[in-house]
This record gives C-alpha cells, sequence and structure tokens, in this order.
C-alpha cells in the first residue's frame, strides 16, 4: 500500500493534523517531544497493545483523542 502521511493516517483512524499533540502513527511522543527527540531509540513506540487499548475508548464519552491521537475505528 502507498499513501502519503495525511491519507495514511485518514485510512487508518490517526489524527489527520501534524500539529495535533500526538500526530505520529508511528510512536507515541507528543509534539513538544518530538522537538527535542532525534533518535528513534529514545520514542516510545506505538504497539498492538497501545492501539488496541486506544482503539477500545474511542466511543467512550470521556475519550480525548489528544492522549493517543487514535481518532476513530477502522473496521
Amino acid at each position: 500500500m502507498s499513501a502519503d502521511n495525511f491519507g495514511f493516517n485518514s485510512l487508518f483512524g490517526f489524527c489527520e493534523s501534524f500539529s495535533a499533540t500526538r500526530f505520529c502513527r508511528f510512536c507515541e511522543c507528543t509534539r513538544a517531544e518530538a522537538d527535542h527527540v532525534f533518535t528513534k531509540c529514545r520514542l516510545k513506540l506505538r504497539s498492538r497493545k497501545s492501539y488496541d487499548e486506544a482503539v477500545s475508548q474511542v466511543a467512550t464519552p470521556l475519550y480525548d483523542v489528544q492522549l493517543t491521537g487514535v481518532k476513530s475505528i477502522v473496521y
């Protein structure tokens, strides 16, 4: 599959805005952390478990997309 960042994030339920707090589909860094972290080894990569936990919370009333970067459930 080939897609640009916006298209891929949109297609798979992540935030499309790269000014969002958690904008990256690969890691869980915040915008502020991304400005200071320059090596992959210092990033907390997304895992299947963290993604599944975010998806399980998306439909709850108190869910805040800014905490995870996962905006919607993709079936």
